[in-house]
């Protein structure tokens, strides 16, 4: 009966590990909606540096990055130096030529190749070399001129060029967004006239002709 009883025991507590174990890897494939990744280019003594951040980890999670320019995959578990809390934060420095990421969360409580999330980063080798200048650190500037994007090739200008261009485009989506917010807030004073008018002379064509007839 003891040998019985042991056996059950036993039982369960394999049922119950086999559950939580379940539960708990359930748990980091939702928490893998929440997870973001950062990656940015920043110049430094005039080279080309990129930050990578992936962050919304828990404790559970580990991070693998591919690097084409080295051809290697590093894998960063909790507890690494580069790991702070729920994120980890890698930094590429130097960089003179095309590269990609790739990006894989998996969770040590899931199956090794099952992966929770992923994200593909691509550098063709084109950077702004005056995406840092003051007229483009305003956080609006970037949504008024294309020029204040990383990406954006502006080898061919030079600095006074590139900001007496911005400034150009800023003037011009300010004024634009002006012209915009008072038809939006006066288009029924012009549209009900509008209407009026048409009406009108529908009106009119419509008893001209019944009248001819």
């Amino acid at each position: 009966m003891k040998k019985i009883f042991n056996f059950v025991f036993v039982s369960l507590l394999l049922v119950i590990g086999m559950t939580n174990l379940s539960a708990t890897c359930e748990e980091d494939k939702e928490n893998a909606e929440y997870i973001y990744y950062y990656i940015a280019p920043y110049i430094k003594d005039d080279k080309v540096n990129f930050i990578a951040e992936v962050g919304g980890l828990s404790d559970s999670m580990y991070v693998t990055i591919y690097n084409s320019l080295t051809d290697e995959t590093n894998t960063y578990r909790y507890g690494d130096e580069i790991r702070v809390d729920d994120r980890i934060t890698y930094n590429l420095e130097n960089v003179n030529k095309a590269f990609n990421y790739d990006i894989k969360v998996y969770s040590s409580e899931c199956s090794s190749d099952e992966v929770l999330s992923s994200k593909e980063f691509e550098y063709d080798g084109v950077i702004n070399k005056y995406m840092d200048n003051e007229v483009c650190l305003d956080s609006n500037t970037i949504y008024k001129s294309d020029l204040c994007n990383p990406y954006t090739d502006t080898s061919k200008m030079t600095e006074e060029e590139f900001v007496k261009k911005v400034k150009g485009q800023i003037k011009s989506y300010d004024r634009n967004g002006k012209v915009w917010d008072i038809i939006k807030k006066y288009y029924l004073f012009v549209l009900i006239p509008v209407v009026l008018i048409t009406l009108f002379f529908i009106v009119r064509i419509f008893i001209v002709k019944r009248k001819r007839k």
